[in-house]
């Protein structure tokens, strides 16, 4: 409580949600849109879709403050990979408060396992939209990289 950003508009999820498209070409003008409505971009990180995290997942986050101060935490995904969600987040949460610093040498194995798992999933549906579309990571980072509107 002592910290000058301790407060509820710092809070990024509370407030969250995604759209889910058949192609990531579409997410510039998605976010332009509903910049244009009042909400500004904080963060738009096109680099999540080439090279995910941990788990695996793919996805082109935008971090957005709305009119009244508030976070919001928005999410694109291509239709494979919200086909694959509820077994992708399913395996994230068995570990999601877990420490990995404690685990016995046999949590650690069935971790680890989990994680190749997730990616196997989540790398399936990303080579499965780039087979769709026909694009190569390359590609699919220079249609999704929003520039800049003139405001």
């Amino acid at each position: 409580a002592d910290k000058p950003w301790f407060g509820v508009e710092y809070i990024r999820d509370s407030l969250r949600f995604k759209t889910v498209v058949d192609s990531f070409k579409d997410a510039p003008a998605i976010v332009d849109k509903l910049e244009a409505s009042g909400f500004k971009v904080l963060k738009y990180d096109a680099t999540k879709l080439t090279d995910p995290k941990e788990w695996g997942w793919r996805a082109l986050p935008v971090d957005f403050r709305m009119k009244n101060g508030q976070m919001v935490e928005y999410y694109i995904v291509s239709k494979e990979t919200a086909a694959i969600a509820k077994e992708g987040h399913a395996i994230f949460e068995k570990w999601r408060n877990e420490d990995p610093a404690k685990f016995s040498k046999a949590q650690r194995a069935a971790y680890d396992t989990d994680i190749a798992a997730s990616q196997k999933l989540h790398g399936d549906a990303w080579r499965a939209y780039k087979g769709r579309t026909g694009q190569t990571d390359k590609e699919i980072l220079a249609s999704a990289t929003r520039r800049p509107t003139s405001a």
